[in-house]
């Protein structure tokens, strides 16, 4: 069973016209021309091999560091509204992007960031799902897909 193929979720109906579809950017206008087009690039095949059944916005931030409601930073977050006429949304920070390119080269600074997006989608596709586990069990699940999906695109683009 792949997780990001499988819709479960009860609330869910493709009749439903009042939910939004799609996976939509919104990148910061200071975000790295690299970053950007990376970006972009791999959410055209993310639309191709997979649906987004309610709208998932994606803010691509200019910072280094994301600020949770926890007060954490870090670099990438997932918003899970308790029910599904919420649109959730994923914030990913992309402000270090100059110096993880100088220590680990370009590709792999950009594949970086596609893993880091990667990861909060499956925390989406959790939600869709409606998937009961721990937050340490969410979390592995979201780093293998994230190394799944991040192999997929690799096998499909010449670079990232």
């Amino acid at each position: 069973m792949n997780l990001w193929t499988q819709y479960s979720c009860e609330n869910y109906s493709d009749k439903n016209t009042n939910i939004r579809t799609g996976l939509r950017l919104r990148i910061d206008k200071n975000v790295d021309y690299e970053v950007r087009e990376s970006i972009k690039k791999f959410a055209k095949w993310l639309r191709h091999c997979y649906k987004f059944p309610v709208r998932l916005p994606v803010y691509v931030k200019a910072t280094e560091y994301i600020k949770t409601q926890d007060g954490d930073n870090v670099v990438g977050s997932f918003f899970e509204p308790y029910d599904l006429r919420t649109e959730p949304y994923i914030r990913i920070a992309t402000g270090d992007y100059k110096e993880l390119k100088k220590s680990i080269g370009r590709d792999n600074a950009l594949a970086s960031i596609i893993y880091t997006l990667s990861h909060e989608i499956t925390h989406y596709y959790q939600w869709i799902n409606g998937l009961e586990m721990t937050v340490e069990e969410r979390e592995q699940q979201a780093d293998c897909y994230g190394d799944y999906i991040l192999e997929q695109y690799a096998g499909c683009v010449d670079y990232p």
